[in-house]
């Protein structure tokens, strides 16, 4: 009983007040789930002689009388480390006993009035919330969702990018009007309170056309030399980026091609295409137009590169020449 007292002592003193005796006791209660929790309930001691004092609580009412329980005997029990305080003891705190509860005497004085509530960590409610990948288009607005639950109530903050970036967005939406395809990234929704941390990570794609754009045409290159073309392919999602040769035939890797391709990192949909035709192998035949190809779910996007024979290239562009050797 020492060292229920003990910790009585310790939970008024943390968490309430410094009161005098005759004070009303009003105030919150954190608890655990599991734990015991004490509420105190005293009287000043000239006035405590022949009162009776009685604990309600919001739920079931009545619930002791004195040093009586009239309900949940075996989960709680009246303390008296000094003749003029009745505590209620919970035994076992669990969700049942989160409640209100009021102590007063037979006369209806109120002497506590103590609102009990339990402590739980943040925790991500995953089907109220965005799903991990979101999908939306250009130019529409986005708009990412994250509940969570906890007591006391999580603080929410946006974070972007593996650098996890902060946003200064706080709160369970980030809204994104009008978005932009650069916006596309990973976002992090991050709770915190004294109870802990928790997060929910969304992948946003942001889907658009495919474009395919030339680095520079035409391309001028000498017969048995190399000859290097450039395009930059862009969409959402990107399904496939390729060239076509002269006949409009899609070029793969092989002793007379080396196709190159190198994405643009981050989950950016940029990818970059060269091609190359080796040298010893470049011959008259091989000078006309080359397509660079996007491909998305729907559609497809092309640009030309025009190989000229660089003896065809007029006068006034010679000091543009580029070596390829």
């Amino acid at each position: 009983m020492r060292e229920l007292y003990s910790y009585f002592i310790i939970s008024v003193i943390g968490s309430l007040w410094s009161v005098s005796d005759g004070a009303i006791i009003n105030y919150t209660q954190p608890a655990t789930l599991n734990r015991n929790v004490i509420l105190p309930c005293r009287l000043p001691m000239h006035e405590s002689k022949n009162v009776n004092v009685r604990w309600y609580s919001g739920k079931d009412g009545w619930l002791t009388s004195g040093t009586n329980v009239y309900a949940h005997h075996a989960e709680i029990e009246i303390m008296k480390p000094a003749p003029n305080e009745w505590n209620l003891f919970i035994k076992k705190m669990t969700k049942s006993f989160e409640d209100t509860y009021t102590c007063k005497t037979d006369q209806n004085e109120i002497l506590s009035l103590v609102k009990v509530i339990i402590e739980t960590p943040p925790k991500i409610d995953e089907l109220a919330s965005s799903p991990k990948r979101v999908n939306v288009k250009e130019g529409e607005n986005a708009e990412l969702r994250c509940e969570v639950t906890g007591t006391p109530t999580p603080e929410i903050h946006w974070y972007r990018g593996s650098s996890e970036t902060p946003t200064r967005v706080s709160g369970k939406l980030l809204k994104i009007p009008a978005i932009k395809r650069y916006a596309a990234d990973e976002y992090i929704c991050r709770a915190n309170s004294s109870k802990g941390e928790a997060e929910h990570r969304i992948r946003l794609t942001v889907n658009f056309g495919p474009e395919a754009t030339i680095m520079e045409s035409p391309v001028y290159a000498a017969g048995a030399k190399v000859a290097v073309m450039s395009c930059v392919v862009q969409g959402s999602p990107l399904i496939a980026a390729y060239w076509r040769d002269l006949r409009g035939k899609q070029i793969k890797a092989n002793w007379r091609y080396l196709v190159m391709q190198e994405d643009a990192g981050d989950g950016i949909p940029v990818k970059f295409l060269n091609l190359v035709i080796r040298q010893s192998v470049l011959a008259y035949k091989d000078f006309g137009n080359y397509t660079c190809v996007a491909q998305t779910d729907n559609s497809e996007a092309r640009a030309i590169v025009e190989l000229k024979n660089i003896a065809d290239k007029p006068k006034e562009e010679e000091g543009k020449v580029i070596n390829y050797n």
